[in-house]
């Protein structure tokens, strides 16, 4: 599966005994009480420890974060009298419980594009226990679950993650959650896409959606917040960088881009000759104004710009210094020897702007994935009690 802060430990019995009966793909449970790890799985539970320093590290950082996991058996290995499990843990920010059942109705529309991709299944009630094979996890029923993209105001919406698909879950007219559309699991790409990971624990299956019942009363109400929550605790981050891009992109497009038709260099810089020395004067920016000059126009100028930083050489940069009849100057630093082409563009320098921009959007991402070193941050941007960082029960 893919989702949350993947660790990977190599664990060892202690006390003698053997692992029996388990087996690659089982899931488990690690636990910690008084200094004890412990392993659970088909109904046994035995101690445990890591098989090198580095997994007792790994243990640590677990009994120390405390948050919301799964673990399954990579690998069990005999050699000898020696045994070792691989388990892989995933954590989640962010974990929840619903006591009340919760049933997702599927449509004529979900189970024809369904059968479009596999023909074996043709009938609502077929692709209902796919659907419910693949969202739901066995042994104690969950489900991981993200904020939907563009929440509008009285629907729930969420997206559910299975084996190599996600289903778009929201609140239909009647009060019924139905299934909007499933797709192809894909690592999320950029902020839009981003989402907290909930790991919730319910009793969901789908159902045809002639028969489902309507999720309501508490049980939506907290639904409703947890989605919310989920999703507003970093959108407000989002947000602001979405803001401040279109800030930077606006007062790049209020300068424009000037063609010029030959450079040479003085002093203290470079001198620009502009083919259009009076528009650029329209906006003449301040002294010190980062310009860059560029064999091509700048693809912010687009309606729908990519601000990936490009590829190969850097361009010059340099602060305007004046503007004398058609002749420009840049002043540039005396150690800066890249030169400007022989004909070209003049227009606002953005890279120090994108290197920000792309900073925070890194940020926002290791908060998303829980790559940060503090994954509990979600927890105090939630306003929620930290999980305890100590060993306990």
């Amino acid at each position: 599966m893919n989702g949350g802060q993947v660790s990977t430990v190599q664990l060892v019995p202690s006390g003698g005994r053997a692992f029996a009966a388990l087996r690659p793909g089982d899931e488990v449970e690690l636990a910690c009480a008084n200094g004890v790890f412990t392993l659970t799985g088909r109904d046994q539970t035995l101690s445990v420890d890591g098989s090198t320093a580095d997994d007792d590290a790994v243990l640590e950082r677990l009994a120390t974060r405390r948050l919301p996991a799964l673990a399954w058996i990579l690998v069990v290995q005999s050699a000898g009298v020696e045994q070792r499990l691989a388990v892989q843990v995933h954590e989640f920010p962010l974990g929840f419980h619903w006591d009340a059942a919760m049933e997702v109705a599927v449509d004529e529309k979900i189970v024809d594009d369904v059968s479009r991709r596999r023909g074996n299944l043709l009938a609502v009630e077929a692709v209902c226990e796919w659907l419910t094979g693949i969202i739901v996890l066995e042994g104690t029923p969950r489900v991981l679950l993200t904020a939907g993209q563009k929440p509008v105001p009285g629907v729930t919406a969420f997206r559910l993650h299975g084996r190599a698909i996600a289903v778009d879950v929201a609140t239909g007219p009647d009060g019924r959650l139905r299934v909007q559309k499933v797709v192809e699991a894909k690592a999320p790409q950029g902020m839009d896409e981003r989402r907290p990971i909930v790991l919730a624990r319910v009793q969901m299956k789908f159902v045809d959606a002639t028969i489902a019942g309507v999720f309501r009363g508490v049980a939506k109400t907290t639904l409703d917040q947890l989605v919310e929550q989920a999703d507003n605790y970093l959108a407000l981050w989002r947000d602001y960088n979405g803001l401040e891009r279109e800030s930077v992109l606006r007062r790049a497009r209020q300068l424009g881009a000037w063609k010029f038709s030959a450079r040479r260099s003085v002093g203290d810089g470079w001198r620009f000759e502009l083919e259009d020395p009076t528009g650029f004067r329209r906006v003449l920016p301040e002294a010190g104004f980062e310009l860059e000059a560029s064999a091509e126009p700048p693809a912010w100028l687009a309606d729908a710009p990519d601000l990936t930083p490009r590829k190969g050489p850097p361009n010059l940069t340099g602060g305007f210094l004046d503007l004398r009849g058609s002749q420009l100057t840049v002043r540039v630093p005396e150690d800066d020897d890249k030169r400007p082409p022989a004909t070209g563009w003049l227009h606002a320098s953005l890279h120090g702007d994108l290197a920000r921009l792309a900073a925070r959007e890194d940020a926002w991402n290791l908060v998303a994935s829980m790559e940060n070193g503090m994954p509990q941050l979600a927890f105090l941007l939630l306003g929620q009690d930290v999980p305890a960082g100590r060993r306990g029960a």
